[in-house]
């Protein structure tokens, strides 16, 4: 038996960098005033739109929140999409970037700031909440294969470090709402599109005096545009909401099952010449794939007193069984059952110049994780039986203070308290159970001044953490069970200043500039013995410098402008690979450059369309930066018409994405075993679609 604990103090703060980070907010501040005296036709800060964000925990106004926070509502730029997965609606989206959300065996991929970019599944690093509910573990792994992104109406990211708001795993956070129905509906949808893309779908609401009931049901299926890439599942989703005196108590259910989802593999760069829809052999022959049952249940309740104290309480349980196979023999057949849930509890005091928020988090993680031998897509002799928890206590504290009626602080504080265990079930090569516990404290500062026109300028710094998530600590190059004891929690400092607002009343902007110092990040890898199966180990130090600028003008009531750019300039400082030093290499996953430019036209009847563009620079494919994949242009178009018909409203809709044909790859995997490194994506993805609503 084997058992170590790890303490983890907060860093020393990086003070020269701190402040010289803040002589660039002064010197700034000091100059802001000059935006009344070259305009004087310049929107007053007063007269900016106000638009309540909650991914800061504490609803507050999207310009005053030293927080860089961009906010998009789906049901106007995310309407007449294919709903395949989340990345339709990210293309304005500055800092996140996302792959692979055609390989459903592997889930979408998302990274802000470069936090997820070496999640071998789903997304790591990022903190994802649906209607306030973690879709995260607590050991910061998410899977997005429930969501149903066509009854979504709000999402919100924040970049840069969140720990002191949502703990482990938050160099950023995704926010997504569903639409709330004002009164009764009747919902009907069939999406289709190419390579057997089919989603029919049902959403019935009634809504009464105290009480509304919202159902939603869709079947998902695609044969995929590569071989072995078939996919298909059926989603769930009913709550019920109670109205009481200054609050609600929601109670919500999700059942997915997808019972099939095939993995193509990754092919190496002549597989992809001769033939860019071809499987990897070996997924073929093994049988790549997985299947998933998941059940979640959820509880909400929210009580405002005096419109200045508020309550908030959610739990939470989520119910996931898991079985894939990897393309190899030695434990390639994987199987866990998984249940977590949770507790949150939050008070909030609102004044005219101060508002606290206190906060207590609770979380709980059990794995039961089997491995098997995979004989060729059959099940054989068990090899690997563990159990693995990871729980997590936290209490966080946010106060935001009015300095003046221009200039805001804020200062947040959040202590967790984590641990893991492993008990090893499989004892014929030892017992090896262990122990690991973590004390963290992530503190944040920020600021946020009033320009002299309608702009606001802001200034943070925060520190994250991100320890190892169980599937990462129990894939043991070793090859025995138990945890791989030489992974350590990696962690950062941020450093970040940034503007918003309008320019001349319609063009809203906004944009940042950021310092990321992490020590022990973690970086994955394959070995030969267990090609396709992915492994971690920590580099010394990296360092991430980055711009993130977005724009929006709204040329009429019809015609709207967007624009993204993202500047990402990450490298290690301190990184050593058998015996070779890899200082000033580039980090692998994330292009130096990306970025989107479109137009979307429409109104609430009639015509409605969009042309999108979407720019990924040169990405490099390992750590060595010997391999690269190239840059691309992808064009996306869009058009549809909505119209009255009887007592309802209909919409019939069509598009082609990567209208060009260009030649890119949905997804990359870092560090890939023989340079299969390439996952190529659809020359071109034509889509249809019609719903009805009465």
């Amino acid at each position: 038996m084997l058992t170590f604990d790890t303490q983890l103090a907060c860093p020393m703060i990086y003070i020269s960098g701190f402040f010289r980070l803040f002589s660039l907010f002064l010197a700034l501040l000091l100059t802001g005033n000059m935006g009344a005296v070259m305009g004087q036709d310049t929107l007053r800060n007063q007269d900016l739109e106000e638009i309540t964000v909650v991914a800061t925990r504490l609803p507050t106004n999207l310009w005053s929140s030293a927080r860089s926070i961009h906010r998009e509502d789906l049901s106007e730029t995310n309407h007449g999409n294919p709903h395949i997965a989340v990345d339709e609606a990210l293309l304005y989206s500055p800092g996140v970037f996302a792959l692979n959300p055609l390989n459903f065996a592997q889930d979408i991929r998302l990274s802000i700031r470069g936090f997820g970019s070496r999640s071998a599944f789903g997304i790591r690093g990022v903190k994802v909440l649906v209607d306030g509910i973690p879709a995260t573990t607590p050991d910061g792994q998410t899977q997005l294969d429930h969501l149903d992104m066509q009854h979504m109406a709000t999402m919100e990211i924040m970049n840069g470090a969140a720990a002191g708001l949502y703990g482990n795993a938050s160099g950023g956070t995704l926010h997504l709402r569903r639409k709330v129905p004002e009164k009764d509906v009747v919902h009907f949808a069939f999406k289709g599109g190419a390579y057997g893309y089919v989603r029919p779908s049902l959403r019935l609401a009634k809504v009464m005096d105290k009480y509304t009931i919202d159902f939603s049901a869709l079947h998902q299926r695609i044969d995929g545009y590569r071989m072995h890439a078939r996919a298909n599942s059926t989603n769930l989703t009913g709550s019920v909401t109670r109205q009481i005196r200054d609050g609600n108590l929601t109670f919500q259910l999700n059942y997915l099952d997808a019972p099939e989802a095939q993995d193509p593999g990754g092919i190496n760069f002549e597989q992809v010449l001769s033939d860019r829809r071809s499987a990897r052999m070996r997924n073929e022959d093994f049988g790549a794939g997985e299947a998933v049952r998941r059940g979640a249940a959820s509880i909400s309740y929210n009580q405002e007193f005096d419109q200045k104290h508020t309550i908030d309480a959610k739990a939470y349980l989520i119910y996931r069984d898991f079985a894939n196979f990897l393309p190899f023999e030695e434990g390639g057949a994987v199987a866990f059952e998984r249940a977590f849930g949770g507790l949150q509890m939050k008070y909030s005091l609102q004044s005219s110049r101060y508002r606290l928020l206190a906060g207590l988090d609770v979380e709980s993680q059990s794995d039961d994780r089997r491995r098997n031998d995979n004989l060729m897509g059959r099940r054989g002799d068990l090899v690997f039986d563990q159990k693995e928890r990871f729980t997590t206590t936290a209490l966080y504290l946010l106060q935001e203070l009015s300095l003046t009626s221009s200039l805001k602080v804020d200062l947040t504080g959040r202590l967790d308290l984590l641990s893991t265990e492993a008990e090893d079930k499989f004892l014929l090569n030892g017992d090896q159970s262990g122990e690991i516990s973590w004390q963290h404290f992530s503190p944040s500062i920020g600021i946020n001044q009033i320009l002299g026109g309608a702009g606001h300028l802001f200034a943070r710094f925060a520190h994250s953490f991100e320890t190892p998530a169980l599937s990462e600590l129990s894939n043991n190059p070793t090859g025995t069970g138990g945890f791989n004891q030489e992974l350590l929690p990696q962690l950062a400092n941020h450093f970040e200043v940034g503007g918003k607002g309008f320019i001349a009343r319609n063009w809203a902007y906004n944009i940042s500039v950021f310092h990321i110092d992490l020590k022990q990040e973690l970086v994955p890898f394959e070995i030969g013995d267990f090609p396709g199966r992915t492994f971690y180990r920590n580099a010394g130090r990296s360092r991430r410098n980055g711009l993130e600028a977005s724009l929006t003008k709204a040329v009429s009531s019809m015609v709207k402008l967007q624009a993204a750019y993202t500047f990402s300039n990450f490298k290690y400082n301190d990184f050593e690979i058998d015996g070779r030093q890899l200082e000033n290499n580039r980090l692998p996953g994330i292009p130096q450059h990306f970025g989107s430019l479109g137009v979307m036209y429409g109104d609430e009847m009639g015509w409605y369309g969009s042309l999108d563009t979407r720019y990924t620079g040169l990405i490099y494919l390992n750590d060595a930066n010997t391999m690269t994949d190239d840059k691309y242009l992808l064009l996306h178009s869009r058009l549809g018409y909505r119209f009255v018909w009887g007592k309802g409203r209909c919409d019939i809709h069509g598009g082609l994405r990567n209208t060009t044909g260009t030649r890119y790859n949905d997804n990359i995997r870092i560090n890939a075993f023989g340079g299969r490194f390439f996952e190529p994506a659809p020359l071109q993805f034509f889509f249809f679609g019609a719903e009805c609503m009465i």
